[in-house]
């Protein structure tokens, strides 16, 4: 016999038809189709959504032109580890080194008031030098300080080579024709992308459906919190408790093949069930303290970056308590300002980044720098 569905809320239900409502992602896929797959699939993530709505990265992102695949990539290495006033002022900085103006902080196109975004040909036209500022030893960009790192120049550098190498990215205009797998492994090989900035990109900039970054912390910690898993819960040799006693899954090969295993009924829109474990973060979320979702034994061969997504590197800010009580879908309040790692500059200046923590730098610095 089916079982039953929970009935729902008026929040829900709203939420459910503003979902409906609006035009389909830049991947073709429906909000409110991934919406009723992810209740269908876990219930628990009834909360999550009554509480914090549609994604909004999925939200008036047709209103503005995308930027060529390129400038986006170049804004997300500028933005990388820095907060986005900061940011932004470092890419109108580049910009106008290369005699392209704007501020790099608007939509599409460039951003701000420039005529166009840089193009590789741009960049590898242009110098990159050390010189003495003010005492100080700063990086040069055509002969003027641009406030980029030596290591993000060399970054830039080379993106603008391997979309200038036919055997690369070369005339890349257009990602959507290339599988998840081979967009992951094309750029993972750009110096100073790692597999977290790919998988960002690929979930905000791209709208890809079905990506888990499995090595987000805040992701992980938000899958420990909706399954209510602690110390002896099944696979317990797959999580650690730290010193306040806060279950973890372990980032390494087993607890990452375990969260896959607990997210694969996500799929094919892990992408949007990662963005409420961001968001996990800001709720208190109904989770039983018996008997967690159970998935079977992970399997124990590597799956590929296609489907629901592969292990990506990163991190969010830590959060969360034990989970060896029950809790009520209440709001939690905020410890402090929403700090985006501006993820939006990857998505060509949407709001997407909303749900990523400041402390997202300190492990993409890790895995991009």
């Amino acid at each position: 016999m089916a079982k039953s569905s929970p009935p729902r809320s008026a929040t829900l239900r709203a939420v459910l038809q503003s979902a409906s409502e609006l035009p389909p992602t830049k991947g073709g896929w429906r909000v409110s189709d991934a919406l009723e797959h992810l209740l269908a699939a876990e219930p628990r993530f009834a909360a999550l959504i009554e509480r914090h709505g549609v994604p909004s990265q999925y939200v008036g992102w047709a209103e503005t032109a995308p930027p060529p695949p390129f400038f986006a990539l170049m804004r997300t290495i500028v933005y990388q580890q820095l907060a986005g006033k900061a940011a932004a002022s470092i890419m109108g900085k580049v910009m106008a080194a290369l005699g392209l103006g704007g501020d790099g902080g608007g939509g599409g196109g460039a951003g701000g008031d420039s005529a166009r975004a840089a193009t590789p040909a741009d960049v590898l036209a242009a110098t990159f030098t050390r010189g003495e500022v003010e005492g100080k030893t700063k990086v040069l960009l055509n002969g003027v300080p641009c406030g980029l790192s030596w290591a993000k120049a060399g970054y830039i550098r080379s993106l603008a080579e391997h979309f200038g190498d036919p055997a690369r990215l070369g005339g890349t205009t257009d990602f959507g024709q290339m599988s998840d797998g081979e967009l992951f492994a094309k750029l993972v090989a750009v110096k100073g992308l790692g597999a977290w900035s790919v998988h960002m990109h690929m979930m905000f900039a791209l709208h890809r459906p079905d990506v888990l970054p499995t090595g987000d912390l805040a992701v992980r910690k938000g899958v420990v919190r909706l399954h209510g898993l602690t110390a002896r819960s099944p696979y317990a040799g797959k999580v650690t408790v730290d010193g306040k006693g806060v279950v973890q899954l372990k980032d390494d090969r087993a607890g990452r093949e375990r969260m896959k295993a607990l997210c694969a009924g996500w799929s094919p829109y892990a992408s949007v069930g990662s963005f409420y474990m961001w968001r996990m973060q800001d709720t208190a979320v109904l989770v039983p303290s018996s008997s967690p979702s159970s998935p079977p034994p992970p399997s124990t061969s590597s799956p590929s970056h296609s489907g629901s997504g592969a292990a990506a590197a990163g991190g969010a800010r830590a959060q969360g308590k034990g989970q060896n009580k029950a809790r009520t879908a209440v709001p939690k309040k905020r410890a402090g300002k929403d700090l985006a790692m501006t993820v939006a500059a990857k998505a060509g200046g949407s709001s997407a980044g909303s749900g990523i923590r400041k402390s997202t730098r300190k492990r993409a610095k890790t895995e991009d720098g």
